[in-house]
């Protein structure tokens, strides 16, 4: 960690992926898509870590529609998509979960940095967690990818055109194999965040975290 507090001198942006990344919420909405899936099929669903890695990292919108071809079932997406917001807020906010330590490392040591959200995450879910953990106005801006209806490649492609960060003075925060391995190809530091749900999952990385 000494390293990469040492190298992050060197960079004026930092851009935090939020599930998986800042807390261990991962299971949390893994319990609440299996909630949501149960209400679906009419059922008891309860998805393995290894059923629901096909879905982390993608938006709900996303997620959902792969949901009818994957269980050949239809339903009312939007209405769904809202039941599984209100779970994920609602366990959210009543589990115990606590931002990793290194994120406090990183602020302590450089208050003046520009910080991010770069999230596929609802919006008001983003804000509502952030607010309630005491991080919320240490970002300069909480980005949706859900609300702005994009992927988090059409984002970076555009990394300037959103925030007027350049990619060799960015960094990125993420426990998603695939986003750190195009945060890399792009230019910026690419810093992997490994967790419970992700352990020796991530390659692509040029520094490595480990929060357990």
């Amino acid at each position: 960690m000494k390293e990469l507090l040492n190298r992050i001198a060197n960079f004026d942006y930092l851009f935090f992926d939020f599930d998986g990344t800042l807390l261990n919420s991962e299971v949390i909405h893994k319990q609440a898509h299996s909630f949501v899936l149960s209400k679906i099929l009419g059922k008891e669903i309860q998805l393995t870590n290894r059923e629901f890695e096909k879905y982390v990292g993608k938006t709900d919108n996303v997620i959902f529609e792969e949901y009818k071809t994957d269980f050949h079932v239809d339903f009312d997406k939007e209405s769904m998509i809202k039941l599984k917001k209100q779970k994920s807020k609602e366990l959210l906010l009543n589990e115990n979960l606590k931002i990793f330590n290194y994120f406090f490392d990183i602020i302590q040591t450089y208050p003046q940095k520009k910080y991010y959200i770069l999230s596929n995450q609802d919006e008001q879910l983003l804000i509502t967690i952030l607010k309630a953990k005491n991080i919320f106005n240490i970002f300069e801006r909480i980005f949706s990818l859900a609300t702005l209806n994009l992927t988090k490649k059409e984002f970076l492609n555009n990394l300037y055109f959103y925030t007027h960060a350049t990619c060799k003075k960015s960094i990125l925060f993420e426990d998603v194999d695939v986003n750190l391995k195009l945060a890399k190809d792009l230019g910026l530091l690419s810093v992997g965040v490994e967790n419970t749900f992700n352990k020796n999952k991530l390659h692509n990385y040029d520094y490595l975290i480990k929060t357990y």
